[in-house]
């Protein structure tokens, strides 16, 4: 993605037409500067996750989630991760008259080895099912 604010009015024009009920985008390169205002799509939440030489990572990266405002959703406890080696936010979306969904955006960077990655999933799974319920 490289940088959503500049890309924000295509994004905003792809998802008011295809109206999806989920979306995550990688490569944010948001930070405390940028606001959820400034990122307002009518009937969306946004979940993000900024990474930041603050948070002791390397500036630029991060991720976000967005789901139709009318669901029911909750980041799961501790869902917002970030290490040199992969970024995630966790989301839970509890339905009416059915089972919860967990929805997850996870980031790898290219430089990242896939097995580190995979390590992570593993280390992130049963507490992310655990919490959600499912």
């Amino acid at each position: 993605m490289c940088s959503v604010v500049r890309k924000f009015d295509c994004i905003k024009q792809t998802i008011s037409s295809s109206t999806p009920d989920v979306f995550a985008l990688n490569e944010t390169f948001l930070n405390h500067s940028t606001g959820d205002n400034e990122l307002h799509i009518d009937g969306y939440n946004i979940v993000r996750s900024d990474r930041t030489t603050a948070s002791g990572e390397h500036g630029g990266e991060g991720i976000l989630i967005c789901t139709k405002d009318h669901y029911d959703i909750q980041c799961l406890p501790n869902s917002k991760f970030c290490t040199p080696n992969v970024e995630s936010v966790w989301l839970c979306i509890n339905l009416v008259k059915s089972h919860p969904i967990l929805v997850a955006c996870i980031y790898r960077p290219p430089d990242a080895s896939i097995d580190a990655c995979l390590i992570f999933l593993r280390v992130r799974e049963q507490p992310a099912m655990s919490s959600a319920t499912l």
